[in-house]
Protein backbone atom coordinates (compact mmCIF):
# COMPACT_ATOMS: atom_id res chain seq x y z
CA UNK A 1 0.00 0.00 0.00
CA UNK A 2 1.62 3.18 -1.19
CA UNK A 3 0.36 5.10 2.24
CA UNK A 4 0.37 9.19 0.75
CA UNK A 5 -1.35 12.26 0.99
CA UNK A 6 -2.15 12.69 -3.12
CA UNK A 7 -4.97 10.35 -1.46
CA UNK A 8 -8.44 11.28 -1.32
CA UNK A 9 -8.66 12.11 2.30
CA UNK A 10 -12.00 11.48 4.13
CA UNK A 11 -13.59 14.46 5.90
CA UNK A 12 -14.75 14.06 9.12
CA UNK A 13 -16.33 17.74 9.86
CA UNK A 14 -19.58 16.43 8.56
CA UNK A 15 -20.38 20.64 8.04
CA UNK A 16 -18.44 21.08 5.74
CA UNK A 17 -20.29 19.07 3.30
CA UNK A 18 -23.11 20.49 4.72
CA UNK A 19 -24.15 17.28 6.31
CA UNK A 20 -26.29 17.23 9.50
CA UNK A 21 -26.37 14.36 12.17
CA UNK A 22 -29.72 13.19 13.09
CA UNK A 23 -30.00 9.69 16.12
CA UNK A 24 -32.99 7.87 15.50
CA UNK A 25 -35.16 5.02 17.02
CA UNK A 26 -35.48 1.83 14.96
CA UNK A 27 -35.86 -1.68 15.13
CA UNK A 28 -32.61 -2.38 15.76
CA UNK A 29 -31.88 0.36 18.71
CA UNK A 30 -30.42 4.09 17.94
CA UNK A 31 -29.32 4.54 14.19
CA UNK A 32 -27.20 7.39 13.33
CA UNK A 33 -27.18 8.89 9.69
CA UNK A 34 -25.58 11.81 8.39
CA UNK A 35 -28.10 14.24 6.00
CA UNK A 36 -28.62 16.81 4.10
CA UNK A 37 -32.30 17.17 2.90
CA UNK A 38 -31.67 18.26 -0.76
CA UNK A 39 -34.82 19.99 -2.63
CA UNK A 40 -38.17 18.66 -4.42
CA UNK A 41 -37.71 17.26 -7.70
CA UNK A 42 -34.16 16.97 -7.69
CA UNK A 43 -34.53 13.00 -8.22
CA UNK A 44 -34.59 9.88 -5.77
CA UNK A 45 -32.75 10.95 -2.22
CA UNK A 46 -29.68 8.70 -2.20
CA UNK A 47 -29.10 6.26 1.03
CA UNK A 48 -25.17 5.63 1.05
CA UNK A 49 -24.39 1.84 3.30
CA UNK A 50 -20.81 2.01 4.17
CA UNK A 51 -19.09 -1.64 4.41
CA UNK A 52 -17.47 -3.45 7.73
CA UNK A 53 -14.76 -1.49 9.11
CA UNK A 54 -16.52 1.78 8.01
CA UNK A 55 -18.64 4.47 8.85
CA UNK A 56 -20.63 7.60 6.97
CA UNK A 57 -16.87 9.02 6.77
CA UNK A 58 -16.49 6.85 3.58
CA UNK A 59 -18.47 8.57 1.71
CA UNK A 60 -17.03 11.68 2.00
CA UNK A 61 -14.26 11.90 -0.37
CA UNK A 62 -16.95 10.49 -2.90
CA UNK A 63 -19.70 13.28 -1.65
CA UNK A 64 -16.94 16.25 -2.33
CA UNK A 65 -16.30 14.85 -5.63
CA UNK A 66 -19.76 15.09 -7.11
CA UNK A 67 -19.99 18.59 -5.54
CA UNK A 68 -17.64 19.51 -7.51
CA UNK A 69 -18.85 17.76 -10.75
CA UNK A 70 -22.60 19.23 -9.41
CA UNK A 71 -23.47 15.66 -10.69
CA UNK A 72 -26.11 15.34 -7.13
CA UNK A 73 -27.20 19.39 -6.81
CA UNK A 74 -30.62 19.52 -4.77
CA UNK A 75 -30.47 15.47 -4.62
CA UNK A 76 -30.81 14.40 -0.32
CA UNK A 77 -28.32 12.77 0.73
CA UNK A 78 -28.84 9.97 3.48
CA UNK A 79 -25.16 8.10 5.30
CA UNK A 80 -26.09 5.61 7.47
CA UNK A 81 -24.17 4.33 10.12
CA UNK A 82 -24.55 0.66 10.11
CA UNK A 83 -26.14 -0.96 13.63
CA UNK A 84 -22.87 -1.73 15.09
CA UNK A 85 -20.47 0.65 13.27
CA UNK A 86 -19.70 4.78 13.35
CA UNK A 87 -21.49 6.04 16.00
CA UNK A 88 -24.42 3.47 16.14
CA UNK A 89 -23.98 0.78 18.90
CA UNK A 90 -24.67 -3.11 18.30
CA UNK A 91 -28.11 -4.39 18.96
CA UNK A 92 -28.74 -5.40 22.66
CA UNK A 93 -30.82 -7.86 21.05
CA UNK A 94 -27.80 -10.27 19.00
CA UNK A 95 -30.49 -12.74 17.59
CA UNK A 96 -32.67 -9.96 15.75
CA UNK A 97 -29.29 -8.61 14.21
CA UNK A 98 -29.96 -10.45 10.21
CA UNK A 99 -29.77 -9.08 7.35
CA UNK A 100 -33.29 -8.56 6.83
CA UNK A 101 -33.55 -6.33 10.05
CA UNK A 102 -30.59 -4.02 8.56
CA UNK A 103 -32.11 -3.58 5.76
CA UNK A 104 -35.79 -2.76 7.75
CA UNK A 105 -33.59 -0.30 10.23
CA UNK A 106 -31.77 1.44 6.92
CA UNK A 107 -35.56 2.25 5.38
CA UNK A 108 -36.41 3.40 9.32
CA UNK A 109 -33.43 5.42 9.97
CA UNK A 110 -33.51 7.36 6.16
CA UNK A 111 -37.47 8.09 6.44
CA UNK A 112 -37.82 9.21 10.05
CA UNK A 113 -33.99 11.87 9.72
CA UNK A 114 -35.80 12.87 6.65
CA UNK A 115 -38.61 13.70 8.00
CA UNK A 116 -37.22 14.98 11.01
CA UNK A 117 -35.58 17.23 8.55
CA UNK A 118 -38.55 18.47 7.29
CA UNK A 119 -37.72 17.13 3.89
CA UNK A 120 -40.06 17.42 0.67
CA UNK A 121 -39.41 14.08 -1.51
CA UNK A 122 -40.56 12.11 -3.93
CA UNK A 123 -42.85 8.93 -3.56
CA UNK A 124 -43.23 5.97 -5.02
CA UNK A 125 -46.71 6.86 -6.04
CA UNK A 126 -45.17 10.39 -7.80
CA UNK A 127 -42.62 8.69 -9.09
CA UNK A 128 -41.95 6.72 -12.60
CA UNK A 129 -42.60 3.44 -11.03
CA UNK A 130 -40.30 -0.26 -11.68
CA UNK A 131 -42.46 -2.71 -11.84
CA UNK A 132 -42.56 -4.30 -8.61
CA UNK A 133 -41.40 -8.23 -8.09
CA UNK A 134 -43.04 -10.18 -5.40
CA UNK A 135 -40.38 -11.52 -2.76
CA UNK A 136 -40.42 -14.19 -0.82
CA UNK A 137 -39.48 -11.73 2.28
CA UNK A 138 -41.41 -8.29 2.94
CA UNK A 139 -39.71 -5.96 4.46
CA UNK A 140 -41.85 -3.33 7.06
CA UNK A 141 -41.66 -0.13 5.60
CA UNK A 142 -42.45 -1.26 1.97
CA UNK A 143 -45.58 0.43 1.42
CA UNK A 144 -47.57 3.10 -1.42
CA UNK A 145 -46.47 6.89 -0.74
CA UNK A 146 -43.63 5.79 0.90
CA UNK A 147 -39.93 7.44 -0.48
CA UNK A 148 -38.31 5.62 -3.15
CA UNK A 149 -34.26 5.62 -2.51
CA UNK A 150 -31.45 5.45 -4.96
CA UNK A 151 -28.52 3.16 -2.63
CA UNK A 152 -25.32 2.86 -2.79
CA UNK A 153 -23.61 0.71 -0.79
CA UNK A 154 -20.01 -0.59 -0.83
CA UNK A 155 -18.56 -3.75 0.52
CA UNK A 156 -21.43 -5.38 3.10
CA UNK A 157 -23.53 -2.19 2.47
CA UNK A 158 -23.74 -3.64 -1.10
CA UNK A 159 -25.07 -6.79 0.14
CA UNK A 160 -27.63 -4.95 2.25
CA UNK A 161 -28.67 -2.75 -0.69
CA UNK A 162 -29.12 -5.86 -2.80
CA UNK A 163 -31.33 -7.27 -0.16
CA UNK A 164 -33.83 -4.04 0.13
CA UNK A 165 -33.96 -3.92 -3.74
CA UNK A 166 -35.19 -7.62 -3.65
CA UNK A 167 -37.36 -7.23 -0.72
CA UNK A 168 -38.54 -4.03 -0.83
CA UNK A 169 -38.86 -2.83 -5.10
CA UNK A 170 -41.71 -0.07 -4.68
CA UNK A 171 -38.64 1.86 -2.38
CA UNK A 172 -35.73 1.55 -4.68
CA UNK A 173 -35.11 3.01 -7.82
CA UNK A 174 -31.74 1.93 -8.41
CA UNK A 175 -28.38 0.26 -6.60
CA UNK A 176 -24.55 1.07 -7.36
CA UNK A 177 -22.61 -1.14 -5.75
CA UNK A 178 -18.86 -0.42 -5.45
CA UNK A 179 -16.38 -3.60 -4.44
CA UNK A 180 -20.08 -5.31 -2.85
CA UNK A 181 -19.53 -8.55 -1.06
CA UNK A 182 -21.75 -11.53 -2.10
CA UNK A 183 -21.60 -15.50 -2.78
CA UNK A 184 -17.87 -15.77 -1.94
CA UNK A 185 -18.11 -14.35 1.65
CA UNK A 186 -21.58 -16.12 1.90
CA UNK A 187 -19.16 -19.06 1.44
CA UNK A 188 -16.34 -18.36 3.45
CA UNK A 189 -18.69 -17.65 6.73
CA UNK A 190 -20.19 -21.15 6.06
CA UNK A 191 -17.36 -23.13 4.70
CA UNK A 192 -14.12 -20.94 5.89
CA UNK A 193 -11.92 -23.89 5.58
CA UNK A 194 -13.31 -24.64 2.21
CA UNK A 195 -13.79 -21.38 0.78
CA UNK A 196 -9.81 -20.71 2.01
CA UNK A 197 -8.82 -20.83 -1.94
CA UNK A 198 -11.37 -18.93 -3.28
CA UNK A 199 -11.30 -16.44 -0.88
CA UNK A 200 -8.25 -16.49 1.11
CA UNK A 201 -7.83 -12.78 1.94
CA UNK A 202 -11.30 -11.97 3.43
CA UNK A 203 -11.21 -15.73 5.03
CA UNK A 204 -7.94 -14.74 6.86
CA UNK A 205 -9.01 -11.66 8.16
CA UNK A 206 -12.44 -13.17 9.34
CA UNK A 207 -10.30 -16.19 11.08
CA UNK A 208 -8.52 -12.99 12.76
CA UNK A 209 -11.99 -10.75 13.16
CA UNK A 210 -13.19 -14.09 15.30
CA UNK A 211 -9.99 -14.12 17.68
CA UNK A 212 -9.73 -10.62 18.54
CA UNK A 213 -14.10 -10.97 19.32
CA UNK A 214 -12.81 -13.23 22.32
CA UNK A 215 -10.17 -10.90 23.50
CA UNK A 216 -10.92 -8.80 26.32
CA UNK A 217 -12.48 -5.49 25.52
CA UNK A 218 -13.17 -7.70 21.80
CA UNK A 219 -9.91 -6.80 20.44
CA UNK A 220 -9.77 -3.08 21.23
CA UNK A 221 -6.31 -2.80 23.38
CA UNK A 222 -4.66 -4.94 20.61
CA UNK A 223 -5.91 -2.65 17.44
CA UNK A 224 -5.03 0.27 19.43
CA UNK A 225 -1.17 -1.44 20.55
CA UNK A 226 -0.84 -1.88 16.94
CA UNK A 227 -1.76 1.32 15.88
CA UNK A 228 0.61 2.80 18.16
CA UNK A 229 3.62 0.56 16.87
CA UNK A 230 2.48 1.98 12.93
CA UNK A 231 1.40 -1.41 12.16
CA UNK A 232 -1.96 -1.00 10.97
CA UNK A 233 -1.09 0.00 7.50
CA UNK A 234 0.87 -3.16 7.29
CA UNK A 235 -2.24 -5.22 8.62
CA UNK A 236 -4.56 -3.43 6.06
CA UNK A 237 -2.51 -3.09 2.91
CA UNK A 238 -3.71 -6.11 1.29
CA UNK A 239 -7.39 -3.99 0.84
CA UNK A 240 -5.86 -1.67 -1.37
CA UNK A 241 -3.86 -1.93 -4.56
CA UNK A 242 -0.19 -1.09 -3.71
CA UNK A 243 0.01 0.96 -6.19
CA UNK A 244 -1.73 3.76 -5.49
CA UNK A 245 -1.82 6.57 -2.73
CA UNK A 246 -3.99 6.37 0.19
CA UNK A 247 -4.33 9.03 2.76
CA UNK A 248 -3.38 8.10 5.80
CA UNK A 249 -6.59 9.54 7.27
CA UNK A 250 -8.21 6.63 5.38
CA UNK A 251 -6.46 3.77 7.65
CA UNK A 252 -6.96 5.78 10.41
CA UNK A 253 -10.56 5.54 9.98
CA UNK A 254 -10.16 1.74 9.29
CA UNK A 255 -8.25 1.39 12.97
CA UNK A 256 -10.93 3.48 14.43
CA UNK A 257 -13.60 1.46 12.86
CA UNK A 258 -12.18 -2.01 13.19
CA UNK A 259 -15.43 -3.56 15.12
CA UNK A 260 -14.80 -7.61 15.61
CA UNK A 261 -17.55 -8.32 16.84
CA UNK A 262 -19.95 -6.40 14.56
CA UNK A 263 -18.04 -7.91 11.60
CA UNK A 264 -18.02 -11.35 12.93
CA UNK A 265 -21.84 -10.86 13.62
CA UNK A 266 -22.67 -9.50 10.35
CA UNK A 267 -20.43 -12.64 8.30
CA UNK A 268 -22.17 -14.70 10.46
CA UNK A 269 -25.54 -13.68 8.88
CA UNK A 270 -24.67 -12.68 5.27
CA UNK A 271 -23.70 -16.86 5.36
CA UNK A 272 -27.03 -17.79 6.53
CA UNK A 273 -28.94 -15.75 3.68
CA UNK A 274 -30.44 -17.04 0.99
CA UNK A 275 -28.84 -14.84 -1.70
CA UNK A 276 -29.99 -16.33 -5.11
CA UNK A 277 -33.32 -17.08 -4.27
CA UNK A 278 -33.81 -13.39 -2.91
CA UNK A 279 -31.57 -11.48 -5.46
CA UNK A 280 -33.08 -13.21 -8.43
CA UNK A 281 -36.21 -11.03 -7.90
CA UNK A 282 -34.15 -7.42 -8.49
CA UNK A 283 -36.08 -5.59 -11.24
CA UNK A 284 -34.63 -1.98 -10.86
CA UNK A 285 -30.99 -1.20 -12.36
CA UNK A 286 -28.07 -2.27 -10.42
CA UNK A 287 -24.67 -1.62 -11.54
CA UNK A 288 -21.46 -2.93 -9.94
CA UNK A 289 -18.13 -1.62 -10.02
CA UNK A 290 -14.87 -3.58 -8.13
CA UNK A 291 -11.42 -3.38 -8.27
CA UNK A 292 -8.96 -6.54 -10.04
CA UNK A 293 -7.39 -6.24 -6.76
CA UNK A 294 -10.12 -6.90 -4.66
CA UNK A 295 -9.16 -9.71 -1.88
CA UNK A 296 -12.81 -9.48 -0.93
CA UNK A 297 -15.15 -10.02 -3.99
CA UNK A 298 -13.83 -13.85 -5.62
CA UNK A 299 -12.99 -13.40 -9.05
CA UNK A 300 -16.19 -15.50 -9.87
CA UNK A 301 -18.14 -13.11 -7.92
CA UNK A 302 -19.37 -10.98 -10.27
CA UNK A 303 -20.09 -13.26 -13.02
CA UNK A 304 -22.49 -14.89 -10.82
CA UNK A 305 -23.76 -11.84 -9.30
CA UNK A 306 -24.62 -10.84 -13.27
CA UNK A 307 -26.37 -14.63 -13.50
CA UNK A 308 -28.27 -13.83 -10.79
CA UNK A 309 -29.08 -10.61 -11.04
CA UNK A 310 -30.59 -10.02 -14.28
CA UNK A 311 -30.64 -6.10 -14.68
CA UNK A 312 -26.99 -6.20 -13.12
CA UNK A 313 -24.37 -3.75 -15.24
CA UNK A 314 -20.88 -4.70 -14.09
CA UNK A 315 -17.29 -2.25 -14.58
CA UNK A 316 -13.88 -3.92 -13.48
CA UNK A 317 -11.39 -1.22 -12.81
CA UNK A 318 -7.72 -2.34 -12.92
CA UNK A 319 -5.02 -1.82 -10.62
CA UNK A 320 -7.86 -1.55 -7.50
CA UNK A 321 -8.60 -2.99 -4.28
CA UNK A 322 -11.75 -3.25 -2.30
CA UNK A 323 -12.25 0.80 -1.93
CA UNK A 324 -12.74 1.43 -5.22
CA UNK A 325 -14.60 4.74 -4.14
CA UNK A 326 -11.43 5.96 -2.78
CA UNK A 327 -8.58 4.35 -4.34
CA UNK A 328 -9.86 5.13 -7.95
CA UNK A 329 -12.85 7.42 -7.21
CA UNK A 330 -12.46 9.09 -11.09
CA UNK A 331 -12.55 5.64 -12.61
CA UNK A 332 -15.46 4.39 -10.45
CA UNK A 333 -17.47 7.64 -11.14
CA UNK A 334 -16.58 7.18 -15.24
CA UNK A 335 -17.91 3.58 -14.84
CA UNK A 336 -21.10 4.97 -13.27
CA UNK A 337 -21.25 7.43 -16.42
CA UNK A 338 -24.42 9.11 -17.21
CA UNK A 339 -26.30 6.69 -14.43
CA UNK A 340 -24.45 9.26 -11.96
CA UNK A 341 -26.45 11.98 -12.72
CA UNK A 342 -29.27 10.33 -14.07
CA UNK A 343 -32.88 11.09 -12.46
CA UNK A 344 -33.36 7.32 -10.85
Amino acid sequence: MNLSTDGAALVLDAGALGLERRDVETTLGRVVVHLRAGVAGAGSPLILLHGAAGSWSTWTPLIAEWDRRGDMAGRALVLVDLPGWGDSPFPDNEDAYTIEALGQTVLEAADAALENAGAVLETADTAAANSATESADTTPGARRGATRYRLVGHSLGGFVALHLAAAAPERVSRVDLVSAVSFAVIDSGAHPVRAFRRLPGFTGLLQGMRFLDILPGRGAPLVRFLTRLRLLPLLVSPLFDRRRPVHPSVVAALGEELRPHAFVAGTRRAARYPAHARWRHITCPVHLVSGDRDVFVARDDPAALARTVPTLRRTRLAGTGHFAHIENLAGTLDAWGSDTRSAG
